[in-house]
């Protein structure tokens, strides 16, 4: 499995350093990256699912 993304040393909070074959893998991996920085993935449980059915025109 790739690399999504790695922390860097940075005077903010924490910077990031996204990879990726795409500017849709780009957007994804940094959503990742933020994600992961803001909650403890792996402390996470899924309460509800829901099936949700979406039109439109394109």
């Amino acid at each position: 499995m790739r690399k999504k993304y790695r922390l860097i040393d940075h005077t903010a909070d924490f910077g990031i350093h996204v990879f990726g074959d795409s500017l849709q893998d780009l957007f994804e991996n940094a959503a990742h990256a933020m994600f992961d920085q803001i909650v403890e993935p792996n402390t996470l449980k899924r309460l509800d699912t829901y099936k949700i059915h979406i039109t439109g025109d394109d």
